[in-house]
């Protein structure tokens, strides 16, 4: 065999091999009334969150003395886990007693995803009570004095909840509580409304619009915590 013919067989083995070990990552393609699309993300999950922690710091340099400061320090927490934490961990799989702190590897229950992903932007908090609080208590712990939003749902009344949600948050993203059952991230942007989460339905973690949920008519309420928006929450983020 020619030493041509043997680079060649090298290189397609080589790349055939890469394209199927690699472990992938995604990122949000907005494109709103759609299901969300996603595309790889080629950085190592480590490298990305000792990324944020320089971004950070350089963001508190340029922008402390600015007027809009919060406001900018809102976008910069919600860009951070949208775009640069939370896509590692789709498609990772749930488990009701899951807790890997290593996205694509091991099982992840509802609670721990929350307290992991906050934890790896920069929060500091105690990831595994948190993780294993209750739903009302999870947001407790996480509200550093803000109130939560309790949303009343009325099942003979379709979407009621989803008006509520709509007519009184912001763009934004949110701590979400189903009482005694299940947590996530709400996510609300452009008039959307996405529920990202681990979760037994799905069985792995995931990206929806919160209006295809089949189990969102069962709850009588649901308890809501700004996030990028609380700005107590975001001082303990910074400090």
């Amino acid at each position: 065999m020619s030493k041509k013919i043997l680079s060649i067989f090298f290189c397609f083995f080589f790349c055939f091999c890469s394209n199927n070990t690699e472990k992938k990552a995604f990122f949000l393609v907005e494109k709103p009334k759609q299901h969300p699309v996603f595309s790889p993300l080629p950085i190592p999950y480590i490298v990305t969150k000792e990324n944020i922690k320089n971004e950070l710091k350089l963001f508190l340099k340029n922008n402390k003395n600015n007027i809009d400061f919060y406001k900018r320090l809102e976008i910069f927490f919600e860009k951070k886990m949208i775009e640069d934490i939370i896509p590692y961990w789709y498609e990772t799989k749930w488990d009701f007693n899951g807790y890997t702190a290593i996205p694509q590897n091991g099982t992840i229950a509802c609670g721990y995803f929350v307290s992991t992903t906050l934890r790896d932007v920069g929060v500091k908090l105690n990831r595994v009570k948190i993780a294993q609080a209750l739903p009302t208590d999870e947001a407790m712990m996480l509200a550093e004095g803000h109130h939560s939003i309790i949303i009343y749902n009325q099942t003979f009344f379709k979407n009621y909840a989803l008006q509520t949600m709509h007519q009184q948050l912001e763009d934004g993203l949110y701590f979400m509580a189903f009482p005694q059952t299940h947590v996530g991230f709400l996510w609300k942007n452009k008039g959307n409304l996405f529920l990202i989460h681990s979760g037994k339905t799905a069985g792995k973690t995931v990206i929806e619009h919160l209006e295809n949920l089949p189990f969102l008519h069962k709850f009588q309420y649901f308890l809501i915590l700004p996030l990028s928006a609380n700005h107590l929450f975001l001082k303990k983020w910074i400090m």
